[in-house]
């Protein structure tokens, strides 16, 4: 009789041992999904139109997943226009749109684990060249920054030949893409996002069908002595590519 009870005391140490390492064991995996978990959703999208485009704000995801935000990215339906901004930032403008079309948005939060599924989409709008309402600043938007086309380069490097402040060097090695319709000649004026408004001097032709911009340093300019610019070019049918201003910034 004790010794059966013994033995079974024994068993159940045992049993109880082999239960807390299994415990043990699988306690870091718990940690690692939590830690490769993707955020949720932004929250509450609203869009509203102007002429050519549509402004989008937008609020945070209520879970992060296993690590901070690091950017947004913003879909137009229909189209392929998006717009990709800082942690930081929770509007942008998408330029480029149509007058008359019917846009709505939806936003996807990204942090070092991956990409969240699509928000809610937004309100629905229609761009119209009606509508004066001020497009958001962009402030904390990531443009498009591709290698530097070859065309480009050649336009770039002719231009400052001609000057005779050669050769060129494109440090930056990139090209910023630029929104046409957000780049037109003349002043304008956008809205920042924490009140007021801000000016700036567009230098893109109405009839372009796209714009970049080139970090160039060269020769000493004479007498102001700079020795690099900021080039913006445009594309400008029948012609190609055209330098149509320096000293803008990025």
């Amino acid at each position: 009789m004790q010794w059966s009870l013994l033995r079974n005391m024994h068993r159940r140490v045992a049993l109880a041992t082999a239960f807390s390492a299994l415990s043990f064991v699988a306690a870091p995996s718990v940690a690692n999904a939590v830690s490769t978990a993707r955020p949720s959703p932004p929250r509450s999208v609203t869009a509203s139109a102007g002429n050519y485009f549509a402004t989008v704000r937008w609020s945070a995801p209520a879970s992060l997943g296993g690590g901070s935000i690091t950017k947004y990215i913003v879909f137009a339906q229909p189209g392929s226009r998006t717009c990709v901004t800082q942690a930081s930032a929770r509007v942008c403008s998408l330029w480029e749109l149509r007058n008359g079309v019917r846009y709505t948005f939806s936003v996807t939060a990204i942090n070092k684990n991956g990409s969240s599924n699509h928000s809610v989409p937004s309100n629905a709008v229609v761009p119209s060249a009606k509508i004066t309402t001020k497009a958001s600043c962009n402030e904390g938007v990531i443009p498009p920054r591709p290698p530097v086309a070859s065309a480009v380069l050649s336009v770039v490097t002719a231009y400052y030949t001609a000057k005779h402040l050669g050769p060129i060097t494109t440090p930056f090695h990139y090209q910023t893409v630029l929104n046409v319709h957000e780049q037109l000649v003349g002043v304008h004026y956008c809205r920042n996002s924490g009140g007021g408004l801000s000016g700036y001097t567009g230098v893109v032709p109405a009839n372009a069908t796209a714009a970049v911009q080139v970090f160039a340093k060269h020769k000493p300019y004479p007498v102001v002595g700079a020795t690099s610019n900021f080039v913006t070019l445009a594309a400008i049918p029948g012609v190609g590519w055209k330098v149509v201003g320096e000293g803008t910034g990025p």
